[in-house]
């Protein structure tokens, strides 16, 4: 679903004259929700594409100002001969959490030229909005006529636009191939960021019939805990009770 809202700064040190045309890209993603909140394994990338050199370059991190050692990617050569390579630095949770300041410094054109980004945590910032979530059962014309049908999970109204929906039939989490997420759209009614998402999950309809509870589960950094919505063939509850529309976090009723 990744990522969560950070506060990017930047600063660029001049290139040598006539060496401007060479400067390379740098974009750092922060973690991504579910290596956040699900894997509890989050890394943070730093991006670099438009390398004139496959070689001459170096990709420094420190963690709030002491330097740490990130893992460098493979160097790969684009259409326009150029070259791209990421480097990761994996961090703790906690690292996140605390707002821990993330720096990444590219050198290149043989150490004479650096791009510096860094990176942290914005939670509870005034453009972070948790989700709220609803789930919705079948269509009547699919139990009807199919042999499989579909839940749906809209999940509208959260910023940043990094976002992690886990589906659970009974107590065992189902694998990401079996639903499928559209990317996060941009909510055009509002008038603050925010954004939108549907994930559908497909199932048996003999398990719906034989009244197998399944579970849409959001994370999402502007929440304090996932929020959860369950749903079955005869505990349908009416719309207000299990689809509150709310982003505080709290589990919704079956």
């Amino acid at each position: 679903h990744p990522a969560t809202k950070s506060s990017p700064e930047d600063s660029i040190r001049k290139c040598p004259e006539g060496q401007g045309s060479s400067q390379p890209k740098v974009s750092l993603i922060p973690p991504r929700a579910k290596d956040l909140y699900v894997n509890k394994t989050p890394k943070t990338v730093c991006q670099v594409t438009g390398l004139k050199n496959k070689t001459g370059f170096s990709i420094l991190w420190k963690l709030d100002g002491v330097p740490v050692t990130g893992l460098l990617g493979d160097r790969k050569q684009e259409s326009d001969r150029t070259y791209s390579v990421n480097s990761s630095l994996s961090i703790s949770v906690n690292d996140w959490e605390n707002k821990r300041k993330i720096t990444c410094t590219v050198q290149y054109n043989n150490t004479q030229s650096e791009i510096t980004k860094d990176i942290k945590n914005n939670k509870n910032g005034k453009e972070t909005t948790g989700p709220s979530v609803y789930l919705f059962s079948p269509h009547q014309n699919e139990l009807h006529q199919k042999e499989f049908v579909t839940l749906t999970c809209l999940v509208k109204g959260f910023c940043p636009k990094d976002v992690y929906v886990q589906w659970k039939q009974g107590k065992t989490n189902l694998t990401e191939n079996l639903s499928l997420c559209t990317e996060p759209m941009r909510e055009s009614d509002e008038e603050n960021e925010s954004y939108f998402l549907y994930s559908k999950l497909t199932v048996r309809k003999s398990d719906w019939d034989n009244k197998d509870t399944f579970y849409c589960t959001v994370y999402h950094e502007g929440l304090v805990i996932p929020i959860e919505r369950r749903i079955n063939k005869i505990n349908v509850c009416p719309y207000t009770e299990c689809n509150a529309d709310d982003n505080t976090g709290k589990i919704g009723r079956a």
